[in-house]
């Protein structure tokens, strides 16, 4: 009764999901503490990730498997999952890479493009995850098998 249709409701649950997002990226200020830090690239990265992690409320893992279920039958949530979460992960990680090469801790590349794959890989092994999870598989041999993928990644961006 507190709004005038569904779609309504659909733009407030996206909007908490985006400024949840987006609160769990790491601030100006902590992407500065973290250059003082003497690291290596893997440990860094993993860290960051467990950070991000924390940093999400309890519902953003809830919303997001309705969006990918959703994002395929109504047209305001693919819009919203494409331009909003994959557009503001990939930012994200285009900050990061920037940071990284600044520090000289990661070869020479094509930022941009190499932060879309690596937005590629988390999407896809997000489906993966949700599928194996549906067919029984423990969520610790889903999470070793991401981590695996994630330090693959990590592996071709070292020096």
């Amino acid at each position: 009764y507190h709004y005038s249709s569904k779609s309504e409701i659909l733009q407030v649950i996206l909007d908490y999901q985006l400024a949840a997002f987006k609160n769990a990226i790491p601030t100006p200020e902590e992407r500065e503490m973290s250059k003082s830090l003497p690291f290596d690239l893997a440990e860094f990265w993993m860290t960051g990730i467990m950070e991000f992690f924390k940093k999400l409320p309890p519902l953003y893992e809830a919303i997001s498997q309705i969006l990918f279920n959703e994002m395929f039958l109504n047209e305001q949530c693919r819009k919203f999952v494409l331009h909003n979460m994959f557009l503001t992960q990939k930012k994200a990680t285009v900050m990061l890479l920037n940071d990284l090469y600044q520090r000289d801790m990661i070869k020479e590349c094509d930022i941009e493009k190499t932060a879309e794959q690596y937005v590629y890989l988390l999407y896809s092994l997000d489906i993966e995850n949700k599928i194996l999870l549906m067919e029984g598989t423990p969520l610790e041999e889903i999470k070793e098998s991401q981590i695996k993928h994630i330090l693959f990644f990590i592996e071709g961006l070292k020096k």
